[in-house]
């Protein structure tokens, strides 16, 4: 289970890449290019078909509708394994959820800001990081475990922190410029 949420881990950090802005693009692909362009490239293959709503397994559907209470405008996509990936965004949170071709739900990652994180985790990075600035976080669901991977940067420095029962890690480092 650790190997796959690590790969979860890093697939946030590559959709970090190519979320965040161009200076901490390039920095986090100079250092990681290889895996996140291997990932890069797994979304992009999982992403090959928008699905009409009624081609979609209906137990997927009813698992998505039973955990996002009342979202209309997701986006299903169809992916090589014959599974579906929904994508929305309510009150300005990036959602992205994945169901296999049974219709259970494999992982979901959300993508927000620093007002929208729980105060435990916020206060907890703003403890060990208080120079740095909040740029991105992206929160991981995966296999009933919460990972929150955030992404920090100061006048000199990036770093990316993960956030895991309660525990803090510092996943990346890198100089700007």
């Amino acid at each position: 289970m650790k190997n796959k949420l690590r790969t979860l881990v890093i697939v946030a950090i590559a959709a970090f890449m190519m979320m965040g802005n161009v200076n901490a693009q390039t920095a986090m692909r100079q250092s990681i290019s290889g895996k996140a362009n291997a990932f890069a490239s797994m979304i992009d293959n999982d992403l090959k078909s928008k699905v009409a709503s009624s081609t979609i397994s209906e137990r997927a559907l009813k698992n998505f509708q039973r955990t996002f209470k009342g979202v209309t405008n997701a986006e299903w996509i169809a992916t090589e394994d014959k599974g579906y990936i929904a994508r929305f965004t309510t009150d300005s949170v990036q959602t992205v959820t994945a169901y296999n071709s049974k219709g259970t739900r494999n992982y979901t990652i959300r993508f927000y800001s620093e007002n929208k994180m729980p105060g435990t985790v916020r206060d907890m990075v703003k403890y060990s990081y208080g120079d740095y600035s909040f740029s991105k976080i992206a929160e991981v669901f995966y296999q009933g475990v919460t990972v929150y991977v955030i992404y920090l940067q100061d006048y000199a420095h990036f770093k990316i922190v993960t956030v895991c029962n309660g525990e803090m890690q510092e996943a990346r480092s890198y100089n700007r410029g």
